[in-house]
């Protein structure tokens, strides 16, 4: 079995997920020179998209030109890939935008991607690759959780072509456990005679344990990447699974060349994009999320801890095996910050508020604003920490500019009525436990104003615009203002009444 055993490093495809197939020249010739003298036996240098975007590189639709370019060694089988969904959307019925003939390409593999349910609708494709000259590979995606009577009906209407030479499973959303890899190698052997292949994906940890497992059940294809670069939390590394495979027949040059590769892969992309097993992925595979949903949502780099599990328990009620952008769109506008903020919605439902800014300290009015607070009962909203009114006649003291918090934060913890403020702002800064909070959210966005339930989306950072936001969602009747007698700076005044203009429209 042991010879029989094929490495298919796939680095250049797999990790365009996270820099869209843009890897600098530097690091591909690197990479060529590691895999030139490496134990690898096919490289898998890109896909061939139907659509090329002008945000892919070159990688997403490697030529023939380009990877003659690359100069692989001769030892070395060269394979692409290609998606089902490209294939099935080809109006035109032909692989003449995706392949050359053979003989004009220094490609010997292809490998289609597909789903269970796009296979019947590819066989057609798998006969012309076949004749166009090449060696054809089908690979499985999203094969946990399958029905054996699924598997069957599958392989037989992929034996009929008698044109594919491996067949590949693919634990896509990284869900699999050993024994899922034996029970799927058990069915596939039964119904497939030819060569099997797996690959694996980190999501819990277990792509090496599962590639172990794969060995041992009789598979001889193997999937593997540079430092695990791949979709998701990535996939097996091939420096663990060219060492475990060939035990102690590597020599000092292949160690030395696999560190050197680790470490340019490291500290060139690693540090960047920051793939890899986390309490996050694996979170999304217990629950069958597609690893772009996790991806993507670390990619934001904006939420806290609590925040990506609210975001991921949100998505887990929906089944959600394929990534969908604007679905998660969705979701992180339901979710971004706001799922533990308090309700605001009708607190103050036809009741007036009044809302104090600091003013001048030596304001003559102060008198009058009492006795209009005495007389008409209003909520008494201040902002941020002043003295301009007792605190007996206040109802809540409101925060949200950050600069402000940090410098009012030690008086919170004083106050005895509530304060309005952001949570995930006051965390940064202190302790929030012991202060009397109302957590309401903010969203910043450009030419927005609108309070919500749960949060405000402004575009001003003013603390009078957050206050409006979050009044506008309270359901009072009639605001009043009052302290707002100007900044010293013409800008801020300028501002004070914008937010004023846009709050009115």
């Amino acid at each position: 079995m042991r010879s029989k055993i094929k490495i298919l490093d796939c680095t250049l495809r797999d990790g365009g997920y996270y820099n869209n197939w843009n890897f600098e020249n530097s690091i591909v010739k690197n990479y060529i020179n590691f895999i030139n003298s490496s134990r690898v036996d096919i490289v898998e240098l890109g896909f061939r998209f139907l659509n090329k975007s002008k945000y892919y590189g070159r990688y997403s639709f490697i030529t023939d030109k380009d990877i003659r370019k690359l100069r692989v060694s001769n030892k070395k089988k060269i394979a692409i890939m290609i998606n089902a969904s490209d294939l099935i959307s080809d109006q035109k019925e032909h692989l003449k935008i995706f392949l050359n003939k053979k003989k004009n390409s220094p490609v010997e593999f292809v490998r289609i991607a597909v789903h269970f349910h796009e296979v019947e609708k590819i066989i057609k494709f798998l006969n012309q690759i076949k004749k166009l000259g090449y060696k054809v590979i089908v690979n499985l995606m999203q094969a946990s959780n399958k029905k054996e009577t699924l598997f069957r009906d599958v392989i037989n209407k992929i034996k009929k072509t008698k044109c594919v030479s491996v067949l590949y499973f693919a634990d896509s959303l990284g869900c699999m456990k050993p024994e899922d890899i034996k029970i799927v190698t058990n069915i596939l052997k039964k119904y497939w005679k030819k060569d099997i292949g797996f690959h694996a994906h980190d999501n819990m940890n277990l792509a090496f344990a599962n590639t172990v497992q794969a060995i041992k059940q009789g598979v001889t294809w193997l999937d593997s990447t540079i430092n695990g670069m791949g979709r998701g939390a990535g996939n097996l590394p091939t420096e663990l699974l060219i060492p475990y495979y060939y035990k102690n027949k590597l020599n000092v040059y292949e160690h030395n060349s696999f560190n050197n590769i680790t470490m340019l892969f490291k500290k060139k992309l690693k540090k960047k994009y920051n793939w890899g097993y986390s309490y996050y992925y694996l979170l999304g595979a217990q629950n069958n999320l597609h690893p772009t949903f996790i991806q993507s949502i670390l990619a934001e780099n904006k939420y806290d801890n609590n925040e990506i599990i609210n975001i991921i328990n949100s998505l887990k009620k929906f089944e959600l095996s394929s990534f969908n952008k604007s679905f998660l769109k969705k979701i992180f506008e339901e979710n971004e910050n706001f799922a533990n903020c308090d309700n605001a919605k009708n607190i103050f439902k036809n009741k007036k508020v009044l809302i104090v800014s600091q003013g001048n300290k030596e304001i003559k009015n102060i008198k009058k604003i009492i006795k209009f607070i005495r007389k008409n009962m209003p909520i008494v909203i201040n902002l941020n920490i002043n003295t301009l009114i007792p605190e007996k006649f206040v109802n809540y003291y409101i925060a949200s500019n950050k600069n402000r918090i940090i410098l009012d934060f030690p008086k919170y913890t004083k106050l005895k009525k509530k304060l309005i403020a952001p949570k995930k702002f006051l965390e940064k800064i202190c302790n929030t436990s012991k202060i009397n909070l109302f957590n309401y959210g903010v969203r910043y966005k450009k030419s927005k104003f609108d309070g919500y339930a749960k949060y405000c989306e402004i575009e001003s950072k003013l603390v009078l615009a957050y206050a409006l936001g979050f009044v506008k969602a309270s359901g009072s009747k009639k605001i009043y203002l009052a302290g707002f007698d100007g900044y010293n700076e013409k800008k801020l005044n300028l501002q004070s009444q914008d937010v004023v203009r846009n709050f009115i429209k």
